[in-house]
């Protein structure tokens, strides 16, 4: 080779800080001499790796002696710039056992190319896993032998070690899927194609294969239903959306008529590190058994307030301290009450006036203690007309079989109290009239012809008195 101004030969020029520690190298110890009476083959690839950005390495002679370029030094770690011209086997002294196995089938003439190899290095003075893509080309001299090995290489470990990080989180995230008790799926690309599901979703859709194929494919009885417009809005747009208890029809088993079910769902957009979105996250909940046991209750609560509503009886509902809380339909119209507002939270005994007070609080503490109580008694409606009532008073048990609130129905008996008074009016006077009587005999029996009444002229035509006859 020729020699370069100041006696630098050509092909040692340039390559960055390892070219000038390379020029600056004292060969003359080294087995491999003055640079300037190296190989043709060895000059040649020094300046090949020197001119190179690329991780270059060469290994030479039968001492192994090790040159290399910029982009390999790194991958020494502290053990740069000193492994600079020394044997490889000292550089790499840690893992020698699985590099020599390689070098030496280079150096026997075979190339050697790998795209993964690990070690446990020590090179930063402490053990780290490496991974390395390399290719191990055998380089021979003007003999025709095999005078060294020339290696392009590139550290993978932080690409293995990401990859394995994206691995060991797509687990995770699977385990998590599994775990799951909401049902889970992430679609990708805009076609909405299956990347993952947890088997809650398998149980949604009814277990079929839908690993890989577009939603549209996947699910073709969902057609029409809007959701398939939804994902496709979430995708272009990158908002995510958000419902509850949406009705969508399955067919949860082969040949099946389509199931109605309902589902709180969320469709959240999945970006890339650009921020553009490539899939989405789609998670939500079965809830059509509490969307079907609503619907059952609100049609017993419609039940229930018509059949409060057809009653004329007052019901109402009192909390333990006999305040008002609610009063049904029947029970507004019968209390003449246009606005139940106004009387929401009154004190019930207040409305029993005088006498009745007693019985309205007694009947109060029986349902407080468990119990019903019951009592008749007369108050007015809130126009002022008076009414005669029945009432019935009994607690409410709550979830722990402990009085809750307290249940009062009071029934308008006014005409049967006045039918009943004037009844007994009537009967009055009559008794009054056959007592009275005595120039006539007057009797009164039952329908059994048991006698009931007996006048004074009865008792002198007879000779005995009413005493007398109906004392046994």
């Amino acid at each position: 080779g020729r020699a370069s101004t100041g006696s630098t030969p050509d092909f040692l020029a340039g390559g960055g800080a390892t070219g000038a520690l390379l020029r600056a190298h004292d060969w003359s110890s080294s087995p491999l001499g003055d640079p300037a009476a190296w190989p043709q083959a060895l000059r040649t690839l020094v300046a090949v790796i020197l001119g190179s950005r690329q991780p270059m390495l060469i290994v030479w002679g039968p001492e192994h002696t090790t040159l290399y370029n910029d982009g390999y030094a790194p991958m020494c770690g502290a053990r740069h710039p000193t492994a600079l011209g020394q044997p490889f086997d000292d550089l790499w002294h840690d893992i020698w056992d699985q590099v020599e196995p390689i070098l030496s089938r280079a150096y026997a003439g075979e190339a050697i190319h790998m795209d993964d190899i690990a070690f446990v290095m020590h090179r930063n003075g402490y053990p780290e896993e490496t991974h390395f893509a390399f290719s191990y080309t055998p380089v021979r001299d003007e003999t025709g032998q095999v005078g060294g090995m020339f290696c392009v290489c590139q550290e993978t470990t932080g690409q293995v070690l990401a990859e394995r990080r994206a691995v060991a989180e797509r687990e995770r995230l699977q385990e998590l899927f599994e775990q799951a008790p909401g049902f889970m799926a992430m679609l990708r690309g805009p076609e909405h194609v299956f990347e993952l599901v947890n088997p809650a979703y398998m149980q949604l859709v009814g277990h079929r294969d839908v690993i890989g194929r577009p939603v549209r494919q996947a699910l073709p009885e969902v057609a029409g239903q809007g959701f398939f417009d939804l994902l496709d809005g979430v995708y272009a747009k990158g908002e995510a959306f958000r419902g509850s208890a949406l009705k969508v029809g399955l067919q949860r088993t082969p040949g099946a008529p389509v199931e109605e079910r309902f589902v709180d769902l969320v469709y959240q957009p999945v970006r890339d590190a650009d921020g553009r979105v490539t899939g989405i996250f789609a998670e939500g909940s079965d809830v059509t058994e509490r969307v079907r046991a609503e619907e059952a209750l609100r049609e017993h609560e419609a039940f229930t307030r018509r059949v409060l509503e057809s009653l004329t009886d007052c019901i109402k509902v009192l909390s333990l301290d006999a305040r008002l809380e609610f009063m049904s339909a029947g029970g507004l119209c019968v209390m003449e009450i246009d606005d139940f507002s106004a009387f929401e939270g009154a004190y019930w005994p207040d409305f029993w006036p005088g006498e009745e007070n007693p019985k309205a609080l007694d009947a109060v503490a029986e349902a407080k203690a468990g119990r019903t109580g019951r009592f008749q008694g007369c108050t007015a409606t809130a126009k002022g007309n008076m009414r005669y009532w029945d009432v019935i008073v009994t607690p409410i048990l709550g979830a722990d079989g402990a009085p809750e609130k307290i249940l009062a129905i009071s029934r308008d008996i006014s005409g049967q109290r006045r039918t009943e008074e004037a009844l007994g009016e009537r009967e009055e006077r009559l008794r009054l009239v056959v007592e009275g009587a005595r120039d006539h005999a007057i009797l009164t029996t039952e329908p059994q012809g048991i006698i009931t009444t007996w006048s004074a002229g009865a008792e002198e035509a007879v000779g005995q008195s009413a005493a007398m006859l109906f004392t046994p």
